[in-house]
């Protein structure tokens, strides 16, 4: 919305609900998201967050607020036979190693970490069979995602995209592959040139053909307050990912918590 109505086109953004709502159970409305460089052999991953890391730049100077948080993120991983039956996919196993020579290649700040090294530096981080080594990507942190929507949906209405909030899209009426209007509860609306539909889980109602193609998931996650917070801060401790379960650990953000987040669909 922000980058059509800055090159002059006419942009309505239609809400169901607020703007990125005060709510944790949003993706948009939470404190924290992850933002990383590393994704094993996945270069072209690495080469669009790369990319993508200069708009997040370029909209913190437009709206004078910080929405990146710096604080780096450890992926753990696996060589050793007796380390490797704990893991179900070898292959994910090797996805730090298979990151380090992608990120040196692009030019993206790194470490590998043996595990007596990175217990060392992070002594939040337990000595464990379950891992060998880890990588450490310096260019990661968090996106503080409810203020980057709020702050970014502003910017858009300053560049003359209109905002009808609190407003469900009741019923898209289609000819053909070409949408004709949306229904809603304000009016009907005709489309001059096109529909971006962005709605989660919503897709697959709105735009069928995506339902082949998508499945509706659940993060189970857990907020945690630690009694003493200071080695948890971004400063002192990056975002760590149990890639072997998809577990996520956030360091201090929003109002003094931590995030645990489950994302093991299986």
């Amino acid at each position: 919305a922000y980058h059509l109505a800055k090159k002059g086109a006419d942009v309505l953004l239609i809400e169901r609900g607020e703007l990125a709502p005060d709510s944790p159970i949003s993706s948009s409305g939470e404190h924290a998201k992850a933002f990383r460089s590393v994704y094993g052999k996945d270069r072209a991953m690495t080469r669009l967050c790369r990319e993508s890391f200069k708009h997040w730049r370029h909209f913190e100077q437009e709206t004078g607020a910080e929405l990146f948080v710096p604080s780096g993120m450890i992926v753990f991983g696996a060589d050793q036979a007796q380390t490797l039956k704990h893991w179900a996919d070898p292959n994910l196993a090797r996805f730090a190693v298979d990151s380090a020579p992608i990120l040196k290649e692009e030019g993206l700040s790194h470490e590998l970490l043996c595990k007596s090294e990175l217990v060392e530096r992070y002594p939040q981080i337990e000595e464990n069979d379950f891992y060998d080594h880890a990588i450490l990507d310096k260019t990661a942190g968090f996106i503080s995602a409810r203020e980057s929507v709020r702050k970014i949906g502003s910017l858009a209405e300053k560049e003359g995209a209109v905002l009808w909030d609190h407003t469900a899209v009741e019923k898209v009426v289609r000819a053909g592959e070409r949408v004709e209007h949306l229904v809603t509860a304000r009016g009907d609306v005709t489309p001059k040139k096109a529909v971006i539909f962005a709605a989660g889980y919503m897709n697959g109602e709105f735009a069928p053909e995506l339902v082949a193609k998508t499945r509706v998931t659940q993060h189970q996650i857990l907020y945690l307050k630690p009694r003493d917070p200071a080695p948890y801060s971004p400063k002192k401790m990056p975002i760590l990912i149990d890639i072997n379960q998809w577990r996520y650990v956030f360091p201090i953000h929003g109002p003094g918590i931590t995030k645990v987040v489950d994302d093991d669909n299986d």
